[in-house]
């Protein structure tokens, strides 16, 4: 409670402070995600958080997982290790929930329902916009939490090139080589860890390419990697290996004079997952057909999208899903009212409606109400993961028997969501409050169905969920060249069906940063808290709260520049998952040069 109670003063103070301005407020940046259309973040009512190309650069961070760890109700989590598999968790969703879109297209896989974040590098992400309210009634499926969408470098007013390289601890090798112009962006990306523990080892090559002329434009982006798996710190494995094979191809026409935006894409996915000591050898390849399109008329958007998910597995076998929508939105003055109806060759159809709307007693002050209906379906992997059984024989020659099977007879997800929010705009600061209630029903968990000489795991619909929360946030200058933000999560995620605490979800969690620039140097440190939390719904397995900070150091020269960051300050051994344990202390140094 003192820790609460010390950060509530630390926000009112920032939001006392009325000095210089910044040069932008995130209320004043535009978001698309939100509306698909630009608006600006103070005049929309979805909560929103947008890092621009400037933040991005001056995080000093790798990839999307490690930009988001500081956002206020995102909760990033990994398995500890570099290149392990991270996940976003929106206001105490699931990953599954959260929608993943490059450059406004979803990206999330047919088969695991997630995206992995880490495999995605921020040499060529111009920004990330992230939206903390269900947005099914535009974007569909998985939309219950929200939607990140990471926008990919395209072009550069100049001819431009770049060079950089990290390195750090456990072998880190971070190598990027970028060349843009006023109609192309090529990006070329390589990185290594050898892990900190045993079999923990990491290689990823990341290509992408962008062509542009007039209103078209091609867009390609490839991640490929190669990884150890060392599985839970109390059964490690030394022998299992993962690989993945990911390639994200569309052409995109966006009509500068008609409105109209119409996008053919194709999404590859294909990992692989092997080891010899129980002779596994998996193999699941999927692809998304898929073609979208919409037209703008005086702030209405209406639009269609299509698309073929066709997946070939070891564990699933072959199976086809087809979907389609339409969707409407309206906004008039500050009301926006919007609907989508989805149909599905697996489903029923869904119908997703949400209303919006902004009032603005003053010009520097916000009032903003949203309601919105979302849902998600379930996986492939959900639904047709083939019977795998295995038997246990005791001394005794008893026998226990377990099998693995999907459920073809899963209920997609049903969410309702309400959002209340306050932002406040001062010279030289802004605060901003927030208030949600997220209800969720027929939640999908993998569990276990106990019988006296048997076991069966398997995907069910075991949960609803009520979820609701508080965000304060707070940035502000100190000076012209010192700036601080904080913020505060408090959630409370309850399973309603058993009473118990919904997994993964902190009640509080809070960050607060620094940072000094004078444009030649930029030094900055951030501290990041999240309190104890569940890793099961049956709340047997609780992790330990922990506060990592992380500095950060970057000497900015005429032509390059050179940086030096220490995560972790204090080697603090924490847990994202259960069973994954963190590296502890590391640092990196790096160098960039522009010509």
């Amino acid at each position: 409670m003192k820790k609460i109670l010390g950060l509530l003063v630390f926000l009112l103070v920032i939001g006392s402070m009325a000095m210089a301005e910044l040069p932008m407020f995130y209320g004043e940046e535009i978001v698309v995600t939100a509306t698909r259309l630009p608006r600006r973040i103070f005049d929309q009512p979805w909560s929103s958080r947008v890092f621009t190309n400037k933040e991005i650069r001056d995080s000093g961070k790798l990839n999307v997982t490690e930009l988001l760890q500081h956002t206020c109700g995102v909760e990033m989590t990994t398995q500890g290790f570099f290149g392990s598999v991270g996940s976003a968790h929106l206001r105490g969703g699931t990953a599954q929930q959260t929608l993943i879109l490059l450059d406004g297209r979803r990206i999330n896989s047919p088969t695991l329902g997630s995206c992995d974040l880490s495999t995605i590098p921020l040499d060529n992400v111009e920004r990330v916009e992230v939206v903390k309210t269900p947005l099914s009634a535009i974007y569909g499926s998985d939309a219950v939490g929200g939607v990140i969408n990471i926008i990919s470098k395209k072009k550069d007013e100049k001819r431009k090139t770049t060079f950089s390289l990290e390195q750090g601890s456990y072998s880190l090798g971070n190598y990027t080589l970028q060349t843009s112009g006023p109609n192309y962006n090529v990006s070329l990306n390589s990185i290594y860890s050898a892990g900190y523990r045993a079999n923990g080892d990491y290689k990823g090559e990341n290509y992408s390419a962008s062509v542009s002329s007039g209103d078209f434009s091609l867009n390609l982006l490839r991640n490929q990697n190669q990884s150890g798996s060392p599985y839970y710190i109390t059964y490690p494995s030394l022998t299992s290996r993962n690989g993945n094979e990911n390639s994200y191809i569309d052409l995109l026409y966006s009509g500068s004079a008609d409105g109209i935006r119409a996008r053919p894409y194709l999404n590859i996915l294909e990992s692989l997952y092997q080891d010899p000591s129980f002779f596994t050898n998996d193999r699941h390849l999927t692809r998304t057909y898929g073609f979208e399109l919409s037209k703008n008329i005086n702030g209405a958007s209406f639009g269609l999208d299509l698309s073929r998910d066709v997946s070939e597995s070891t564990k699933s076998e072959k199976h086809n899903i087809n979907r389609g929508a339409a969707y409407v939105e309206f906004n008039q003055g500050s009301v926006y009212v919007g609907a989508r109806q989805d149909l599905s060759s697996n489903f029923a159809s869904q119908f997703s409606p949400r209303v919006g709307a902004v009032f603005h007693p003053r010009e520097d002050l916000a009032l903003k109400a949203s309601l919105a209906g979302a849902y998600r379906t379930p996986t492939i992997n959900d639904l047709y993961w083939k019977q795998e059984t295995f038997t246990y024989v005791y001394p005794d020659l008893s026998t226990y028997t377990y099998t693995t099977i999907g459920n073809p007879n899963l209920k997609p997800e049903l969410g309702r969501s309400l959002d209340l929010s306050v932002e406040k705009k001062m010279a030289g600061a802004e605060l901003k409050a927030s208030y949600y209630l997220n209800e969720i029903e027929n939640m999908i968990r993998w569990d276990n169905v106990f019988g006296a000489t048997s076991s069966t795991y398997t995907p069910q619909n075991v949960a609803n969920a009520r979820i609701n929360g508080l965000e304060l946030e707070a940035v502000g200058n100190i000076n012209e060249y010192c700036r601080l933000f904080a913020n505060y999560n408090w959630q409370d995620s309850q399973n309603v069906t058993s009473g118990k605490v919904m997994d993964y979800s902190p009640k509080n969690k809070y960050n607060l940063g620094v940072a000094f620039d004078n444009r030649a140097m930029l030094l900055s440190a951030l501290q990041r808290f999240v309190g104890e939390r569940y890793a099961d719904l049956a709340n047997t397995q609780k992790l330990d709260g922990y506060s990592v900070t992380d500095l950060l150091a970057i000497r900015r020269l005429n032509n390059f520049n050179l940086k030096f960051k220490l995560d972790n300050l204090f080697d603090l051994v924490y847990y994202e998952q259960f069973g994954y344990p963190s590296a502890g202390r590391t640092f990196s140094v790096g160098v960039e040069f522009n010509g």
